[in-house]
């Protein structure tokens, strides 16, 4: 098979003449792609300089992603544990701010309004689900410091050596 010949759009997007005439494959970046002409293009192939520059372009940052991975292997090793809803809610209070438990925090300034942390990447929210939520993960901890690991994580024998710096 033959690299498609790619065209760039009016809207940014490029796409292949040749198997893909109705413009319903569009791509966001110019990429490698197999032709498959006639037929169901196949998926575009990036190198790792390409891959950087697209994730440049769609704010996705790779570093992030390579820290969630690690903290999903961590808190499989760990055998999924999780903090109580209650600990969820003390990590959400230090990273966005309020009081609780005669506890006051000021928000954190790594916090985003899309309830992330800026500086591991990962998500902080209420969510009972701990995919989605680190503060949920009992063996993850805030990389500033502000949420420790909790007695599950250190009975686990989880070190906390591993924060992001």
């Amino acid at each position: 098979m033959s690299n498609c010949t790619l065209q760039q759009l009016d809207n940014g997007k490029w796409w292949c003449e040749d198997c893909d005439e109705n413009k319903l494959r569009l791509l966001p970046i110019k990429a490698k792609r197999n032709c498959r002409k006639g037929g169901k293009p196949s998926r575009p192939t990036m190198s790792h300089e390409e891959l950087e520059s697209a994730a440049e372009k769609l704010s996705i940052n790779l570093e992030h992603i390579q820290h969630y991975a690690q903290a999903l292997v961590k808190w499989r090793a760990a055998g999924y544990q999780t903090r109580t809803q209650a600990e969820v809610m003390a990590c959400l209070r230090a990273c966005k701010g309020g009081c609780g438990g005669g506890n006051c925090a000021k928000r954190c300034t790594n916090y985003t309004k899309n309830g992330k942390c800026r500086k591991c990447g990962c998500g902080v929210n209420a969510s009972q689900i701990a995919v989605f939520n680190k503060a949920k993960m009992a063996t993850e901890d805030c990389p500033e410091g502000k949420w420790p690991l909790n007695e599950l994580t250190h009975r686990a024998g989880i070190p906390l050596a591993n924060r992001v710096q």
